[in-house]
């Protein structure tokens, strides 16, 4: 998975900050299978320091393709918006559905995770800013995990683990975060649904 900053996060160097909600895993969260295929494995180029495998780095993930969507050098200095990092990803023959959180609600958000989770064949980027949920830094990009309905939590997989680890937050407190516009689009964030 590629580390991708969101817009207002470039530059920061944020200090590490306690989690806003409880890290320990409710019990029997909905998940994809340990078997369920990753987005995009088969696309992925070769690994030439550990040949035959295959894998994306963020260097070999900028193809000829995802470069006419957002170059690099861009990424580097502004981050990238929703719908970018949609294209970016659609540009390697994945699914992608773009939602922003203006155009949804919770309950749709929800019903829609939830199902994508459930089903092992489809995955949840999330676009949220930090500052709703007291963390420290700016907009982001992370993946969820899972799904606990009865705490009505997602298990989000912080690809900033130097900072966070992995934490469940309630849906409510998630989308508030990604109900917050973006400063290069002027759109809500919102979240990915990518599948093969």
């Amino acid at each position: 998975f590629v580390a991708l900053r969101s817009d207002d996060s470039a530059g920061r160097g944020d200090a590490t900050a306690a989690t806003p909600e409880p890290t320990s895993p409710p019990p029997s969260p909905e998940s994809p299978s340990p078997e369920s295929p990753s987005a995009g494995v088969a696309e992925a180029p070769a690994n030439t320091v550990h040949p035959p495998f295959h894998q994306f780095t963020q260097t070999n993930f900028f193809s000829a393709e995802v470069e006419k969507v957002l170059p690099r050098e861009t990424l580097l200095h502004q981050g990238a918006t929703l719908d970018q990092l949609g294209g970016m990803l659609a540009a390697w023959n994945l699914k992608v559905g773009i939602h922003h959180a203006a155009d949804s609600n919770l309950e749709e958000f929800r019903r829609q995770a939830r199902a994508a989770l459930a089903s092992g064949k489809e995955y949840v980027i999330i676009n949220f800013h930090r500052d709703p949920l007291d963390q420290k830094g700016g907009a982001h990009f992370s993946p969820l995990a899972a799904y606990d309905a009865t705490s009505d939590r997602f298990l989000m997989l912080d690809v900033a683990r130097f900072r966070y680890p992995p934490f469940w937050i309630t849906a409510e407190s998630l989308f508030k975060a990604m109900n917050t516009t973006d400063s290069v689009s002027q759109k809500t964030r919102g979240y990915l649904l990518i599948s093969k």
